[in-house]
């Protein structure tokens, strides 16, 4: 392992996500979700982290959180905000990307990024304008279907049927009503209009900003393919896709914590000198 050792934290909405970065990269990655409060559950992660690396408290350098419900943060060295993180987590994978859109369990979260790969504009839904990975977890409990059972089916078909509710409980019905229909629809085609319809709203969210491409589409809603090659095909632009696409704020909360670090050895050289 790298002298260097520090611990990124995103506490969503659903699930607290850690990474622990060294000087060589990302060495470790957790998700964690129970029934605590936020910072009990990060507490937990943190410990977790620790034991999987036979690591103390003391070999951290800082431990950097971000939480997308504000509220107090105790076991961290340092907060970051939603924004700032995303936008570093993006950059450290992909150093061309211009538009990062994460997708989680009920927001969408939005960053462009200008010439400089400053952040330029940024925007996020409402949890009952565009939705997220509630909506698709809601359906597939209905139709008594996992998630990934449920994006499988999704991609037998070519294309889906139009699901124009936006509510959860509406789309439920919407799609009820489609079984009384002589003949009703494949499922498949259903499953995938529903996958359509959320991908839909997230490209529509789009609107509040410009798109630059190429896009960074992340978020734990990006694991899921039918939902992907759904966005892929609302928006006109290039889109990369990262194996690890729950941990990109994570990932950014780690990096911002690492160049704070590298500041201030720079500082202290610079300091030294005169």
């Amino acid at each position: 392992m790298g002298t260097l050792k520090i611990i990124g934290i995103d506490i969503g909405s659903i699930a607290t996500k850690l990474v622990l970065l060294n000087d060589e990269g990302v060495i470790y990655r957790d998700s964690l979700s129970l029934p605590d409060k936020s910072e009990v559950v990060a507490a937990k992660a943190i410990e977790k982290a620790l034991e999987a690396n036979s690591l103390s408290r003391e070999d951290i350098d800082l431990v950097v959180a971000t939480s997308r419900s504000g509220g107090d943060l105790p076991f961290a060295d340092m907060k970051k905000g939603l924004y700032m993180c995303l936008f570093k987590g993006g950059l450290e994978l992909f150093p061309d990307v211009k538009t990062i859109i994460d997708v989680g369990a009920e927001n969408t979260t939005i960053v462009t990024l200008d010439k400089q790969s400053q952040i330029k504009d940024f925007t996020v839904n409402d949890k009952c304008a565009a939705g997220g990975g509630v909506f698709l977890e809601a359906i597939a409990k209905a139709m008594g279907l996992s998630l990934e059972e449920m994006a499988a089916e999704a991609m037998k078909a070519e294309k889906g049927i139009d699901i124009a509710s936006t509510c959860t409980i509406f789309a439920e019905q919407e799609i009820l009503s489609y079984a009384f229909e002589d003949p009703p629809p494949p499922r498949s085609e259903i499953l995938a209009g529903l996958h359509e319809s959320l991908a839909s709203r997230v490209v529509g969210l789009t609107g509040k900003v410009r798109v630059i491409p190429p896009v960074l589409l992340c978020g734990g809603v990006s694991l899921n393919q039918a939902f992907v090659r759904s966005f892929n095909k609302h928006i006109n632009a290039e889109v990369y896709v990262t194996q690890e696409p729950k941990f990109v704020v994570a990932l950014g909360a780690a990096v911002l914590g690492r160049n704070h670090i590298f500041s201030r050895k720079e500082e202290a050289y610079a300091g030294s000198r005169n």
